[in-house]
């Protein structure tokens, strides 16, 4: 059984997409955010995905990205969360999961299912971003130690997490570099004339 878990949170102004604020504004950066959101659900949702959130509540979580499976994250850093869902969905029995956010436009069905096939040969999978980050992890089985020690947000995030990986003998594969949108630079990524309409420009 396979799994696409999308890890997000409930755009709220100052609370989402805040490295965006000074780019776009509290309510801009929330507001991309939204479509973000909204864009990711409808690409992958054929994928029937399970949605981990933080924020809101599952009746404003279903207003806004529709009629999917809505699950708590769970507490602690960015790495005790995703290892918290992909523990879940290894306890149900799956046999391959794929895990990604809501901040890469580019990602398509054949990248998701790219992946997944990855997986039959690897025993990870990883969508690199242009940040030094990913956009993207797929795992065959749980391997705690990818999310235990990752100074996460940096420019070494994915050096590092290869550099586990290679320690603990395991096979990967590397999908092509996307860009994810988190700081003003990236907003060069987007076509503002579709993602940007009506987002006022902070002073």
């Amino acid at each position: 059984m396979n799994r696409l878990i999308v890890m997000t949170k409930y755009p709220e102004p100052g609370q989402t997409k805040t490295r965006l604020i000074p780019a776009l504004g509290a309510g801009g950066a929330a507001k991309l955010h939204r479509r973000l959101g909204i864009h990711t659900a409808k690409t992958v949702g054929s994928f029937n995905p399970e949605i981990h959130y933080s924020g809101g509540d599952p009746n404003l979580m279903h207003n806004w990205l529709g009629n999917f499976k809505y699950v708590t994250q769970s507490d602690g850093d960015l790495g005790d969360r995703m290892k918290q869902a992909f523990q879940s969905g290894f306890d149900q029995g799956c046999d391959r999961i794929v895990m990604i956010g809501t901040d890469c436009p580019a990602i398509d069905t054949a990248l998701i299912d790219r992946a997944f096939s990855a997986l039959n040969k690897k025993d990870v999978v990883f969508g690199p971003a242009v940040d030094g980050g990913y956009y993207l992890i797929g795992l065959l089985k749980q391997v705690l130690e990818l999310f235990s020690t990752i100074a996460w947000s940096t420019a070494s995030v994915l050096q590092d997490s290869l550099a586990i990986v290679n320690d603990l003998d395991l096979s990967y594969e590397l999908l092509e570099i996307l860009p994810d949108i988190d700081r003003p630079e990236d907003l060069q990524y987007l076509n503002a004339d579709i993602w940007l309409a009506d987002i006022l420009v902070a002073e």
